[in-house]
């Protein structure tokens, strides 16, 4: 069971508590004009026009955005809050990355100057006229984790007992529901010792006003218990208690100190049995209870809410000249970057085991976006793009990819197109460009592969693209509409093809094909065949069949066959 829950004002969630105990039929909106949004023990500001509070708040999850604050003079920067579970540390070292890798030349310097007084206070120098402060923290906001996304799933185990993602109302009113329960425990446990102390005083009050009988039947009777209770109607309980009590407990102070404890104490049970007779009053205790805990904890708001249509991060880019450049990526996980799309793919050469597994046609100001066998997408930008004549450099140089896993494929971001994702056991989606992007080295899950791999994604053209095909190891080939595969920005989509349960069988390619096209089957052994598009239409089915086989004319029964579409 996973749970992100960020922290909330005091305030403000005792003040929406109180709202649903005077009025429960309270809504969500009432609801929300009153809880603005998380609060951060680091501050910030959240970016209320990138973020989905009402999501969040109406559903249970969603994303916020939040950035640090700044203000500025001269050529300074000084920042003074930062984004939840940012750091000094991180942020200075990627700042200073781009001063000495020379990537933002307008950049001269950062400082920590962060103290007892100021818990954050980080100086940025910039140079230059190109650039104002407000562009300088656009490129930093991109660039570092001076702006980040936080994921809420406000799931949890309820008073039923299992998990499950709540919007904001359900959780203040079975808090409430919670609380009032163990309100009514605590108070009724108070309630059963008061009444247990109360019969005891009582006790004692006959004792001390027949103090001198009962000694003497003490004194004298063989079974003083018997005649004590016979004449004063004590129960076990008050005859153990006078019996055991003290000589000095009979003095005449102490006679009134019960006297008072006992008048104290028969005020409380009136009142504590008060409460628990009445609903209300019950919810009003709730309430004081509440109230107390504000005038010892409550705090205004740190964490800023920004209304205001702010505009998006952006990376100041390097005025650099745009020249074509063709990008290699093998098997096993080593990029390499060629100037010119006329390169020979024949004449490349691979380390010891490795191969080639696909390339990109980009420029010099190209995003790669690079899809790992998990379902993670990562991107590398044109800063990265180092030419050289060797075998590359490895993947993992830039991203952190688990061990043992390897890229699936690559594709050219810049092309603004949408993606199909789709698995070796067959499910897929379509996502688009903008849920690819992605900002650190961790990369972001976007295609949830269970106990599959992610295989080769696609570029989509929603515009012109039509359909999808599908190639299994058992020689079953389908061909679907694009139309009929969901659009999401994560997840583990829909069956593209319906592979038998428990079966050995995998996804082996997948392609777009549009009218006029034709796929190719080529061999390392013998002459490429191909079948036009004419002659595709048997394999043309809904998503959720199994399709059809391919003639065994066009598969080899040892060796490699590779397949594109033309």
């Amino acid at each position: 069971m996973s749970t992100d829950i960020p922290s909330h004002n005091l305030n403000e969630i005792i003040e929406a508590v109180i709202l649903l105990l005077d009025k429960p039929k309270s809504t969500v909106q009432d609801i929300k004009k009153i809880i603005k949004g998380p609060d951060f023990p680091t501050k910030g500001e959240i970016i209320l026009n990138e973020s989905d509070i009402d999501n969040i708040y109406d559903f249970g999850s969603g994303n916020i955005k939040i950035r640090a604050t700044y203000t500025y003079t001269n050529k300074e920067i000084i920042i003074n809050s930062l984004p939840y579970q940012a750091t000094t540390t991180k942020i200075i070292e990627q700042i200073q990355e781009q001063i000495y890798s020379k990537k933002s030349i307008f950049l001269e310097s950062v400082i920590d100057d962060s103290d007892q007084d100021n818990p954050v206070r980080l100086i940025v120098k910039y140079k230059g006229r190109s650039h104002d402060a407000d562009n300088v923290m656009s490129h930093l906001f991109f660039t570092t984790d001076l702006e980040k996304n936080i994921r809420v799933n406000m799931n949890m185990i309820g008073l039923n007992g299992k998990p499950q993602v709540k919007n904001i109302r359900s959780i203040i009113t079975e808090w409430i529901d919670f609380r009032l329960t163990t309100i009514t425990n605590k108070l009724s446990w108070e309630l059963e010792k008061i009444k247990s102390r109360i019969h005891v005083l009582k006790a004692y009050i006959i004792v001390y006003k027949n103090l001198d009988k009962i000694i003497k039947i003490i004194r004298n009777e063989d079974e003083p218990k018997k005649k004590i209770l016979k004449i004063y109607k004590f129960s076990d309980i008050q005859y153990e208690a006078i019996i055991n009590m003290k000589i000095r407990n009979l003095a005449k102070l102490q006679e009134k100190s019960i006297v008072d404890e006992l008048s104290e104490l028969q005020k409380k049970e009136k009142s504590i049995s008060l409460i628990l007779n009445s609903k209300t009053r019950l919810k009003t205790h709730l309430k004081k209870e509440l109230k107390d805990h504000l005038s010892s904890f409550s705090r205004a708001r740190l964490t800023k809410i920004n209304t205001e249509d702010i505009s998006k991060a952006l990376k100041i880019e390097a005025a650099v000249s745009i020249e074509p450049l063709t990008a290699v990526l093998s098997k096993n996980g080593w990029i390499n970057f060629s100037k010119g799309h006329d390169i020979n793919l024949d004449k490349l050469n691979f380390k010891t085991g490795d191969e080639y597994l696909h390339h990109e046609l980009i420029q010099t100001d190209s995003t790669l976006g690079f899809f790992d066998q998990l379902g993670y997408v990562y991107n590398l930008d044109s800063s990265n793009f180092n030419i050289s004549r060797g075998q590359g450099e490895p993947i993992s140089k830039y991203f952190q990819i688990q061990d043992g896993i390897l890229i699936a494929g690559m594709l050219n971001v810049s092309n603004k197109l949408s993606v199909l994702n789709m698995t070796n056991h067959g499910y897929g989606f379509i996502s688009l460009y903008e849920d690819i992007i992605v900002k650190n080295k961790k990369g972001k899950t976007l295609l949830k592969t269970k106990d599959s791999l992610a295989i080769k994604p696609v570029s989509v053209d929603l515009d012109i693209d039509t359909h999808y095909l599908v190639i299994t190891s058992e020689g079953y080939m389908l061909i679907g509409d694009l139309k009929n595969i969901p659009i999401m920005a994560k997840g583990r989509g829909v069956k593209l093809i319906n592979i038998p349960k428990n079966s050995a069988e995998k996804i082996i390619f997948l392609g777009i094909l549009n009218k006029d096209q034709s796929l190719f089957f080529s061999y390392a052994s013998k002459k490429d065949k191909s079948i036009k598009y004419d002659d595709l239409k048997h394999f043309f089915m809904e998503r959720n069949r199994r399709g059809k086989k391919i003639d065994k004319k066009f598969l080899l029964e040892k060796g490699k066959t590779d397949y594109n579409i033309e």
